[in-house]
This record gives structure tokens, sequence and C-alpha cells, in this order.
């Protein structure tokens, strides 16, 4: 869901983990494009960053 390489934002990870109840090890985990969250924790990275979903899985959502 989303993109490999994606940067999380410009939050640091431990503070993006917190906001989004999700673990940090888990965070860099999708960034490196290793898993793919859920849908619940694309959802509360999306709100955690003040962004939407789609916005989170980059061009993939479109294809």
């Amino acid at each position: 869901m989303i993109h490999p390489g994606a940067h999380l934002g410009h939050m640091p990870q431990p503070g993006l983990a917190d906001a989004a109840g999700i673990g940090v090890r888990q965070i860099r985990r999708y960034e490196v494009g290793e898993q793919q969250p859920i849908l619940s924790a694309a959802v509360a990275l999306a709100n955690a960053l003040g962004i939407s979903a789609a916005e989170l899985a980059g061009d993939w959502w479109a294809s």
C-alpha cells in the first residue's frame, strides 16, 4: 500500500510511531518496503502525517 522507498514524512520515526500507535521497527519495515501496512495501520500513519491514505500510497494507488 505504501509505495516502495517512501519516506514517511518529516516526523522522526519515534514521534510518528507514537502518533500512529505503531512500533518504530514496523515503521522502518514500511519505509524500506520490507512490509506493507494493513489498512488500519495505513490510515493511522496517514492521520499522524496529516495526509490521506491515497497520498501515502502514492502512484501505486492510481495504477
